[in-house]
């Protein structure tokens, strides 16, 4: 918006998300679910700001964590509310290996294709990754 509008100068983004509830509040893994939210101010300007992002959402492991109904491929219905197909549920734990090893390769590739070096990088907020996983990276 702010590219096609030269009135737009300035733009706060915010993005949130309550996983907490759309849980069952009798599912002992609601802690995992974890709430988020993030910001950021945008304005426009002659220098680029922008260097890099990366993410990895390759659906691999759908079937261990998710909400498997309300969607295209299984619309809401009264039997999948009464299932709980509705709210969100894990059913299998990830694998260590999903954060140990993809945490790593995602920081290589967003320093490779940004152009800098991991040695670079100053800071970085990890969301929902355990400690071990974030002192490799």
């Amino acid at each position: 918006m702010i590219a096609t509008n030269p009135a737009m100068n300035n733009v706060l983004v915010v993005g949130v998300y309550l996983m907490h509830k759309l849980a069952d509040e009798a599912d002992p893994m609601t802690f995992f679910y974890g709430d988020g939210a993030g910001a950021a101010v945008l304005n426009t300007s002659d220098r680029p700001g922008f260097i890099n992002a990366a993410f990895l959402a390759d659906g691999f492991y759908h079937k261990h964590w998710g909400i498997y109904s309300g969607g295209t491929y299984e619309p809401a219905s009264v039997e999948s509310v009464k299932a709980g197909r509705t709210r969100v549920r894990m059913n299998e734990r990830y694998p260590p290996e999903i954060n140990h090893e993809g945490w790593p390769r995602l920081v290589r590739n967003l320093a490779e294709e940004g152009g800098f070096a991991v040695s670079d990088i100053d800071f970085i907020i990890f969301t929902q990754v355990r400690k071990p996983s974030i002192e490799l990276v």
